[in-house]
């Protein structure tokens, strides 16, 4: 008899754990669930931070709750964040708000009224540039600036000759004027060419003027603008003459005296001008510049030029360059961080002759705590980059013992979706951790969005 009343009381308290370990299923909501109750109830502060994380990692996921809750609250804050938010995604979806917006925003906070442009432009929703236009001609001193701006991204050849009557018959601070000529740049109408080149070649004026004036200029397609570059290459001004390697961009490797002054701003003793050189070496993968690159990545006295360097290289991506981004990516005497800029660049151009050393180095950096941070920082350029190359490695993550190394495990999985590290992942989600703890708390996450 006191057996089975034992016996009872055990099956009794089985059930009532069985009963309560259910209910504490069902009162344990999923992140996307927390997040919908953050939008929901949570307090300015937190919303806020919501939708930035949502931004930062062009979530859309629960974009619907998000343009509800725009259209509900009339907190400023919370729709300026939310209008970021629909800019970065590139959703049209709040054209008709800023439209009407733009009628009639004299009466609201400034940094609003910018963001409402700043989306529009953005968007290039062109029905605002007739609104945008009479707030410029309303001579509302806090809207002007950005409203130069806005009417760069927007406007047409009618706007670009307003500006420039604008400029000659209003008196506007150096920073006016200075966004005024960037919309110009633009905007880059014809017709506004002789007017341009004045300004540019006026060195009584500010210099940033000057710039914005001759990259307006240069970006036309006047082959004579070529000789006016060379005359200004010879300024004793870096700045300008930084600019001038810039605006040559627009016409190598065709143009002979646009490609020597591109290749002469490597050898440029002012960092800036080096600095513009190698940008258009890399937007323009520039061959020509391979030798002059290599030297710049092994030698230049600035650090982040050798970084920039090696990106440039990558784009053009010749045996040499690759050679050079693979021997610093080997390199044990390299900084860390030299070798995780060589590995990004090589990921970002997808210079495959590089992933042989990108996959050694990586595997030592996972079993040498040593080398954590060249670990994490491989790891967030293969998450970023989205490649299909490395999910030995993504699994290697996952599997290791760092909570910091599985962390980028899980977001290298996020952006790629290996198949077979899908049940590393699932097994994280499942685990017997606690409920929030932040790597379950993440697998879970991210299974969840896979699966809408």
């Amino acid at each position: 008899m006191k057996k089975s009343r034992i016996a009872f009381c055990i099956l009794l308290l089985c059930l009532s754990s069985f009963l309560f370990c259910d209910e504490a299923k069902k009162d344990e909501k999923t992140e996307l669930e927390k997040q919908l109750d953050i939008l929901n109830y949570g307090l300015e502060s937190d919303i806020t931070d919501l939708i930035s994380s949502l931004t930062e990692e062009k979530d859309v996921s629960i974009s619907k709750d998000v343009l509800n809750l725009f259209n509900q609250t009339r907190n400023v804050n919370i729709r300026k964040k939310i209008l970021f938010y629909f800019q970065k995604l590139e959703d049209p979806c709040l054209k008709d708000f800023c439209l009407e917006f733009l009628l009639d925003p004299y009466d609201e906070e400034t940094e609003y009224v910018g963001q409402v442009m700043q989306y529009v432009s953005e968007l290039h929703i062109t029905e605002a540039v007739d609104s945008i236009m009479d707030i410029l001609k309303s001579d509302n001193e806090q809207f002007k600036s950005m409203c130069f701006t806005a009417i760069g991204k927007l406007g047409g050849p009618e706007e670009a000759k307003y500006l420039i009557d604008y400029l000659r018959e209003e008196e506007l601070e150096t920073t006016e004027k200075q966004f005024l000529m960037k919309a110009l740049g633009e905007l880059a109408v014809v017709e506004t060419y002789d007017d341009l080149v004045e300004i540019a070649q006026d060195e009584d004026e500010n210099t940033y003027v000057r710039r914005y004036a001759i990259e307006a200029a240069s970006k036309m397609g006047k082959n004579e603008v070529i000789q006016i570059l060379v005359d200004m290459n010879q300024s004793k001004d870096p700045a300008v003459r930084a600019v001038v390697v810039s605006c040559s961009g627009n016409f190598v490797p065709d143009d002979p005296d646009a490609l020597t002054i591109v290749l002469d701003g490597l050898k440029d003793n002012h960092q800036s001008v080096r600095a513009a050189a190698i940008k258009i070496c890399r937007e323009k993968k520039l061959v020509q510049a391979e030798k002059s690159l290599v030297f710049r990545a092994k030698s230049d006295p600035v650090t982040n030029l050798k970084y920039d360097s090696y990106y440039a290289l990558a784009a053009i991506n010749t045996k040499e360059a690759s050679n050079l981004l693979a021997s610093v990516i080997s390199d044990s005497k390299a900084s860390e961080t030299a070798r995780a800029k060589a590995v990004d660049a090589a990921l970002e151009y997808s210079v495959s002759e590089c992933y042989d050393e990108i996959k050694d180095t990586t595997r030592k950096a996972l079993e040498d705590d040593k080398l954590k941070n060249l670990r994490y920082a491989i790891g967030k350029s293969i998450a970023k980059h989205k490649t299909p190359h490395f999910e030995d490695i993504c699994m290697a993550y996952l599997e290791h013992k760092d909570v910091s190394t599985k962390g980028t495990g899980l977001d290298m999985y996020a952006s790629s979706h290996y198949a077979d590290a899908k049940q590393i992942v699932e097994k994280i989600a499942e685990s017997e951790e606690k409920a929030n703890n932040p790597l379950k708390k993440k697998a879970q996450l991210i299974l969840q969005k896979a699966s809408r």
